[in-house]
């Protein structure tokens, strides 16, 4: 069973759904709009833990990794307003939609030992009580209130909720997510 430090969807920190690491970088940010007249983004954090970017003195942008210092950054409830100090007016930031910001590894907070990196999550095996392996995580969607694992055996899709009571434990180490499969029938989802 998972101990109470593992409910909540195990602490994840939760960098994109797509949770996509490009070399030395990892997707912390989506850009959404230009906020005010003075050169800030809104921005959605692809993390459940809005302090992810508290500390941040730099961010890098898009998939060439431009480094952008950072004047200042308001975060709440999943969302951030954040200013560089490159860009003074809106017109600066406006073609920046939907781009992402990336943190290189260095930035990245040291992770408690029930936290995992849902890019290390992807890509596991699904294993039952009876270690059999009956799938491989493709992704993990957020729906904010609850995290929402895809996988697929075969060429079969299927989604299910991750709860702690689905969920018994995760083995990053070994690339394992050990399942309830009693539990995981009852909410299990099969795509057509």
């Amino acid at each position: 069973m998972m101990n109470k430090k593992m409910r909540y969807y195990c602490n994840f920190v939760y960098f994109f759904w797509e949770a996509i690491k490009l070399n030395d970088y990892t997707e912390i940010c989506r850009i959404l709009k230009p906020q005010g007249l003075d050169g800030e983004i809104k921005a959605k954090i692809l993390s459940d833990n809005d302090d992810q970017l508290k500390d941040i003195i730099y961010l890098y942008l898009g998939n060439n990794h431009e480094k952008l210092d950072v004047e200042y950054i308001n975060s709440r409830q999943g969302f951030s307003i954040i200013k560089f100090k490159k860009f003074n007016k809106i017109e600066d930031v406006e073609h920046l939609r939907n781009q992402y910001l990336f943190i290189d590894k260095t930035q990245i907070r040291k992770l408690s030992e029930n936290e995992w990196f849902i890019n290390d999550i992807i890509g596991c095996n699904l294993i039952n009580e009876k270690d059999e392996i009956i799938g491989e995580i493709l992704d993990i969607e957020d729906y904010s209130v609850v995290k929402n694992v895809v996988a697929k055996k075969l060429d079969c899709e299927f989604s299910f909720p991750f709860l702690d009571s689905v969920i018994l434990k995760v083995d990053i180490k070994n690339k394992a997510v050990f399942i309830n499969s009693d539990r995981l029938d009852e909410v299990i989802v099969v795509e057509d």
